[in-house]
C-alpha cells in the first residue's frame, strides 16, 4: 500500500512556501492582539456599567430575570434555551467561575465569529484558480470596452 505521508508532506511544504500563506499568517498575527485588546476593553466597560466588581451579583440577577421570563407566553424553544442558560449560569456560580470573564474559550469563539467575516472574501479570492481570475479580468475589460464604445457612440 502506498503511503500518503510523502504526498501530504509535499503539499504542506508547497503551501508553506507560498506568499499568500505568509500573508494570511501575518494577518492572523495582527488580528489576535487586536481582538484580545477589544475583549479586555469590553470586559472593563461591562464592569464599569454594572458598578460592581462582584460578578456573582450580576449572574444572580440574570438567573432571576431568565427564571421570571419562563412564565411568559414565549415559544417552547426559547424556554428551552433559557433553561439551559440558567443551568449554565448556576454551574458557574457553583464552581465559582465568572462566565463573562475573558478566557481561552470565549476568545476563540469571538475570534472565529469575527474573523470569518474578514477572511471569507480572502479565502474565496485565493481559492479560485488563477486561470479563472484571468478570464474574469478579461471579461471585465471587454465589458468596459463595450461600455466605452456605447458611450462614445451615444455622444456622437
Amino acid at each position: 500500500m502506498v503511503s500518503l505521508y510523502p504526498l501530504v508532506k509535499n503539499e504542506t511544504i508547497k503551501m508553506l512556501k507560498k506568499r499568500r500563506f505568509l500573508v494570511v499568517l501575518l494577518i492572523i498575527l495582527i488580528l489576535i492582539p487586536i481582538f484580545t485588546y477589544a475583549q479586555m476593553k469590553v470586559a472593563e466597560n461591562t464592569r464599569k456599567q454594572l458598578g460592581t466588581t462582584d460578578w456573582r451579583v450580576s449572574v444572580n440577577k440574570r438567573i432571576t430575570d431568565l427564571t421570571n421570563g419562563l412564565s411568559n407566553n414565549i415559544p417552547e424553544d426559547w424556554k428551552k434555551w433559557r433553561r439551559v442558560e440558567i443551568q449554565r449560569l448556576q454551574y458557574s456560580l457553583d464552581k465559582n467561575v465568572d462566565p463573562s470573564s475573558p478566557n481561552g474559550v470565549t476568545f476563540t469563539r469571538d475570534f472565529l465569529k469575527n474573523s470569518i467575516s474578514l477572511f471569507l472574501p480572502l479565502l474565496v479570492r485565493w481559492s479560485l484558480p488563477t486561470s479563472f481570475l484571468r478570464a474574469v479580468d478579461r471579461y471585465d475589460e471587454a465589458a468596459l470596452d463595450t461600455a466605452r464604445q456605447k458611450m462614445e457612440n451615444s455622444h456622437e
